[in-house]
């Protein structure tokens, strides 16, 4: 292939015409009854002596000079049958002993098979390796080393390529692409390592996924320092990050027993956990109010992204029922009682207030009409909260009832008259008849689309409390992750800083490290990373995502064959 690429190289650059010649061969294949005669070539069967066998079959033949040509193509007229094809022309057999087998029933669509062969053809030009007249014809070669490269063994790499005249001949490295393969595909997808090919290797299965996906690895880990700075801890162990804490004791009495009793001396503290809370006989409780409601906020931020794609999705697809009687009643809902729960939330850490929100949540639905009392926020919650509730309970049927109805009614529009027959005269030939038959009305399964709609509505109006509730596993794995993290450093490190003794303080740092690598930033994160990945897949995207897809026909000249009768 690399002879080849330099003739093409030199032709390109003198102006040379290329001849081709085609040898006429004879290949004994299969079981052959007749007799045949062979002429047995010198020496054979004789020991001690070489034979030199050399297959003929296509031939191409360069030169600026045409008597040169002519007589060399005499010479090989004397030793084989050959056959003169001329200039050489682009090699379309395979596409033509494809098309030909379908010639004994012709039909449309190999005629259109034929045009999209064409059509690839009069395009191709442009496409491909082209071999383009340089400056000068000069040998140049390319190399770069890649010093302990590969990520795996640490292997150096060497890729090199050289050019005749301007042209790519010859190229090596890593990696090696032929042809059109799906490599060649996921790199020209692939800028970024496009310019890396001759240094890629294979990974492995768990390196490969592990690189695959090191964006996400990343987000992780920013994120796990952003909630890190919320919690101000590092390792459980409290630091005043922002300065020391906006509440002191003013007597021992108070001192780590809870919150009652300190007084503010300072402004509130301007980001994450103030230091105070670290310690004392609430921080558990505290913590444990302070991600729950952290889960909440999310999941319902999430969930609404969730059902504001859905928006796009039906506005791309231009489908205005999912807009009015799926987006529209679905936004109500959820924000008619998980939104106005996460309001509440935000309201009552800007007040300060001790305001029990599961109660405010529970006889919202028991007892709407009941004083609010000492769980009251604002100035006209419950008549806030009456309102709500009443538009929660008119989105479910919105989203139950117009819909399947107003699918029926489109069907019957579009197939309005299909039911009724032309009077023809008896001179009409069957072929209209047959015509007229195939106009048949398609029957529309009201109560298929109707249980659909039903299950759809059920899934969501249970799924917005089932889905909501999910989220608090992000608090339960907080709480989980904080808890051992304190007894790695209280019942590990600090119990062996205790002995005062060089060899148990080695061994509890060893253990320290080990627990600290394998449970918490291998176990944790991994069950993080899944507990995630199920949010996204299953309370995220159940509000936009349909993966339903398209039925798998593979393809069959028998079925556009049927097709076409």
């Amino acid at each position: 292939m690399n002879t080849v690429r330099i003739l093409l190289s030199l032709v390109a650059n003198y102006d040379w015409e290329l001849q081709q010649y085609d040898v006429k061969n004879a290949f004994l294949h299969g079981d052959i009854e007749k007799e045949i005669y062979m002429e047995i070539p010198l020496g054979f069967g004789v020991k001690g002596v070489t034979t030199l066998l050399v297959y003929v079959d296509d031939i191409i033949v360069t030169e600026n000079d045409l008597k040169e040509r002519k007589a060399l193509r005499c010479q090989l007229t004397k030793e084989f049958e050959i056959k003169d094809l001329s200039k050489l022309k682009l090699d379309i057999a395979y596409a033509v002993g494809v098309v030909s087998q379908f010639m004994h029933s012709p039909k449309e669509t190999y005629l259109q098979t034929i045009h999209r062969i064409l059509h690839h053809l009069k395009s191709s030009p442009g496409k491909g390796i082209l071999f383009k007249k340089g400056i000068e014809l000069t040998f140049i070669a390319y190399m770069d080393v890649d010093y302990a490269g590969l990520v795996v063994n640490k292997r150096s790499t060497l890729g090199y390529c050289t050019f005749v005249g301007g042209n790519l001949v010859r190229s090596d490295g890593s990696m090696r692409l032929y042809c059109d393969d799906k490599s060649v595909i996921n790199i020209a997808h692939n800028p970024v390592q496009h310019d890396q090919t001759k240094h890629t290797e294979k990974l492995g299965d768990i390196m490969e996924m592990t690189f695959g996906g090191r964006y996400v690895i990343m987000m992780m880990a920013l994120f796990s320092i952003y909630t890190g700075l919320i919690y101000n801890e590092f390792f459980s162990v409290p630091f005043e990050l922002f300065g020391p804490s906006a509440y002191e004791c003013p007597d021992p009495s108070c001192r780590g027993a809870s919150i009652v009793g300190l007084i503010r001396v300072r402004p509130t503290y301007p980001f994450g956990v103030d230091p105070k809370w670290h310690g004392s006989r609430s921080e558990l409780p505290f913590l444990n109010s302070l991600k729950m409601k952290m889960s909440i906020l999310l999941g319902v931020a999430q969930m609404n992204l969730g059902i504001i794609l859905g928006y796009f999705n039906a506005t791309f697809f231009g489908n205005n029922l999912n807009i009015w009687y799926q987006f529209v009643p679905q936004m109500i809902f959820l924000n008619s009682l998980f939104g106005y729960l996460s309001l509440l939330i935000i309201v009552k850490w800007c007040m300060g207030s001790q305001a029990d929100l599961y109660h405010v949540m529970i006889y919202m639905f028991l007892s709407p009409t009941d004083d609010l009392g000492e769980n009251q926020l604002f100035v006209g919650q419950k008549m806030l909260q009456l309102v709500l509730l009443l538009l929660a309970l008119v989105s479910i049927p919105w989203m139950l009832f117009p819909k399947p109805f107003l699918l029926k009614k489109q069907h019957q529009e579009r197939h309005q008259g299909r039911s009724y027959t032309l009077l023809h005269s008896i001179d009409d030939s069957p072929e209209l008849e047959r015509h007229h038959d195939s106009l048949g009305h398609v029957e529309f399964e009201f109560n298929e689309v109707f249980v659909h709609q039903l299950i759809h509505t059920i899934e969501f109006v249970l799924g917005a409390v089932s889905n909501t509730a999910s989220y608090l596993r992000l608090w339960a794995l907080s709480l989980a992750h904080s808890e051992l993290s304190s007894v790695f450093y209280e019942k590990v490190l600090l119990l062996a800083w205790g002995f005062n003794n060089v060899v148990i303080l080695t061994i509890g740092i060893i253990v320290f490290i080990f627990a600290t690598v394998g449970v918490l930033l291998v176990m944790e994160t991994l069950s993080a990373f899944l507990h995630a990945l199920r949010l996204h897949w299953v309370e995220f995207q159940n509000k936009f995502y349909e993966g339903d897809g398209y039925k798998f026909y593979p393809f069959s000249f028998a079925l556009l064959t049927d097709e076409d009768a």
